[in-house]
């Protein structure tokens, strides 16, 4: 992606789309639920980490039609040819995250670090998301110290 432009986005109460149920899903929907986000998961089952109680769980396979009323859409199952028809399948007017392959999507996540008033995002563009963490876990030392 060439020069990106990042945003903070207002997600509450808006309609949020996973598709996937797994561990790296389940992180995707836990940032969701923090941002107050309605969040629907599409999945036959469900990590232990993700509460169906606090998200929408359909059970059962994707289908295409879907996507229909979500404009923020997450494909994070374990298959790549399933998150590929999740983004082959979205429309002009929806943003498309594909955690398999960064070419597929239309939008990054950031790692996010949050202090007091601070909301700051740090973005390698989806090259080192490894990189990303090191350098929040550094910014949110350096803010607990009150520098």
């Amino acid at each position: 992606m060439k020069n990106p432009y990042p945003v903070v986005l207002n997600l509450a109460n808006r309609p949020v789309l996973v598709v996937g149920g797994g561990r790296i899903a389940a992180r995707k929907i836990q940032a969701l639920l923090e941002a107050n986000a309605k969040v629907t998961v599409i999945s036959p089952s469900l990590s232990r980490k993700i509460d169906p109680k606090k998200v929408h769980w359909i059970s059962r396979e994707y289908l295409s039609n879907d996507l229909t009323g979500y404009s923020l859409i997450f494909a994070a199952t374990g298959d790549l040819l399933v998150n590929r028809q999740v983004t082959e399948d979205a429309q002009d007017n929806q943003w498309v995250n594909d955690i398999s392959n960064k070419y597929d999507s239309n939008f990054f996540n950031v790692a996010v670090v949050r202090h007091e008033d601070y909301v700051i995002g740090i973005s390698t563009t989806g090259k080192s998301p490894s990189a990303a963490k090191k350098l929040k876990e550094r910014i949110q030392a350096w803010l607990v110290k009150g520098n």
